[in-house]
């Protein structure tokens, strides 16, 4: 077989960059992407209630347990993230199966959060409890983070939907790099072909 050069070349060329082009539409492809953490410190525990005159109480109830959670939250997608990406009908939010305190006088968290991450946590209260709080954000920044703290008895979660992205857990591995690495193996696997395809064939 004898192959003029450059139609072979011609289609190294094409299949070559049609991999390429490929490979950076995917990673300039929109990803709204979030990642969270929870770090959960207990303050009160039901050990501690059964001290001798130890009585600790809110809103004129005893607490058996209380809890403090920071709340952390990046943008590890590659645009950024505003308060309108999530559905109206399920904010990012915190949630409760106990109740968060919440300062009477201003009905917001009794913790006061810096306005540097312009984060908020708006508290619903039903029939004087309240146990889920909606984060407030102007916007999330490429790889910024934003966090809040909190104040509850408890267990805690996470709950919000983003109308177009995901939202994940840090501890759970990102398939990127595994899927950028696959790619650049494959590309080079296809050009170590092709030249040696044409080294067979080229006239000596």
């Amino acid at each position: 077989m004898n192959w003029n050069s450059s139609i072979l070349w011609g289609i190294i060329g094409l299949i070559g960059g049609g991999l390429i082009s490929s490979f950076f539409y995917f990673i300039s492809k929109k990803r709204i992407k979030l990642s969270y953490d929870i770090v959960t410190t207990t303050l009160v525990s039901c050990n501690a209630t059964k001290i001798k005159d130890l009585n600790i109480q809110y809103k004129g109830k005893p607490i058996l347990n209380l809890y403090t959670s920071t709340l952390k939250i990046k943008n590890i997608g590659n645009c950024i993230i505003e308060h309108s990406d999530f559905a109206p009908s399920a904010p990012l939010s915190l949630i409760t199966d106990g109740e968060f305190l919440v300062n009477e006088d201003t009905g917001r968290h009794i913790l006061t959060e810096n306005d540097f991450n312009r984060v908020i946590p708006i508290m619903e209260i039903n029939n004087n409890v309240c146990r889920k709080s909606t984060i407030q954000f102007d916007y999330i920044a490429k790889n910024e983070i934003i966090s809040c703290t909190v104040f509850h008895t408890g267990s805690l979660c996470i709950s919000g939907k983003l109308k177009d992205g995901k939202i994940k857990n840090s501890e759970e591995k990102s398939k990127m790099p595994f899927i950028i690495s696959t790619v650049i193996a494959i590309i080079s696997s296809l050009t170590t072909i092709i030249s040696l395809l044409y080294s067979c064939i080229s006239p000596h």
